[in-house]
């Protein structure tokens, strides 16, 4: 029987972000789309600046004019997936097969955990050792395996997101 382990990013964006740029972190922090009819506008936001009364859609202009200090990241999808290819490598550790999520903003890492679960002592051990070596990274991941692509994509987000502050 087919095993998938998905390994969910939440706002992976933000992530990619504060990891290669640490001092944006505990900052209220967007990512803006820059070229919008309206001029540039936000995208995401994190919690933070949620609680600040940014959201998505409202112009870049608008955001600064409300949290002055607020850090404006410029979307960048080429380099969201650059990074969650890399990562995709780094997780082979856990199996020879492990993709992205299909789409043009992938957030998850799929992997075909087909056999391997005896390498970690079962499937349980392996998916809390993939979990805790995400995060021992500085990554925050939900982690959930099932049968089905869609099965372990679902389960992986149903598991409470943590938020970014």
């Amino acid at each position: 029987m087919k095993r998938i382990l998905c390994v969910y990013l939440p706002r992976w964006p933000f992530q990619r972000l504060t990891q290669a740029r640490p001092e944006l972190r505990g900052r209220p922090l967007a990512i803006a789309q820059p070229n919008t009819p309206r001029g540039a506008t936000i995208l995401l936001c994190c919690e933070r600046s949620t609680q600040r009364g940014i959201h998505p859609g409202m112009p870049v202009a608008e955001a600064r004019a409300i949290v002055p200090h607020l850090a404006i990241g410029a979307e960048d999808p080429a380099r969201d997936r650059l990074a969650l290819q890399k990562l995709a490598a780094w997780a082979e550790r856990y199996s020879p097969i492990v993709g992205l999520e299909e789409g043009p903003a992938p957030e998850s890492l799929l992997l075909d955990i087909t056999g391997c679960a005896a390498c970690f002592h079962g499937e349980d051990q392996l998916a809390q050792r993939a979990r805790d070596e995400f995060r021992q990274q500085g990554w925050i991941v939900q982690v959930a395996s099932a049968d089905t692509v869609g099965a372990a994509w679902a389960l992986s987000r149903q598991q409470g997101a943590e938020l970014l502050s």
